[in-house]
């Protein structure tokens, strides 16, 4: 049985493939991470990641015009949104428990110690902007692509994002 393999558009115009098992050894433990961040549950980002893969190698593909990777990150990113919208339907019918276990975030360093519940705070577009750029090192134009927004806004929200973050340090070093 031949692997399944999907054709992609280097920056430089340069037509390569790339096998299902290439996409994750090169893009597994990226999109976990920033599933993570997104959706705050390792179980949740778990499954996030591995259906991204399912998802883009499922099924015959024409071939995509761009770099692979912000093409996993949009299917990872449409993947989270679904997920958050399930689970707050799933909230609004059943309540919460209180005892529900503090997430830590993935990596030991100190300054992810701290930012990391105040970037969970983020509303979600800013959170999706500031992961992208600042966790993952995309692009503005490569961050405008994933999330179907202009430049502008990515810089705008951006903006926000590092303004609201600076803000919430502020106010807790006040404390």
């Amino acid at each position: 049985m031949k692997e399944v393999s999907i054709q992609f558009t280097s920056t430089e115009g340069d037509v390569y493939e790339l096998t299902c098992e290439q996409a994750i050894e090169r893009y597994y433990s990226a999109l976990y991470s920033y599933c993570f961040r997104m959706l705050d549950s390792q179980e949740d980002a778990e499954e996030v990641a591995q259906e991204v893969f399912l998802r883009a190698y499922g099924r015959p593909r024409k071939p995509v015009l761009g770099p692979s990777r912000p093409w996993f990150y949009t299917i990872a990113r449409n993947m989270c949104i679904d997920r958050f919208r399930w689970w707050s339907r799933w909230r609004a019918l059943f309540s919460a428990s209180d005892d529900t276990p503090e997430i830590t975030p993935l990596t030991p360093d100190e300054p992810m110690t701290m930012l990391a519940p105040l970037i969970s705070s983020l509303p979600r577009s800013q959170k999706q902007v500031f992961l992208l750029r600042h966790l993952h090192d995309f692009s503005t134009a490569e961050t405008a692509k994933i999330l179907k927004m202009s430049e502008g806004a990515v810089k705008s929200t951006l903006s926000r994002a590092v303004h609201r973050l600076r803000k919430t340090i502020e106010e807790n070093e006040r404390k």
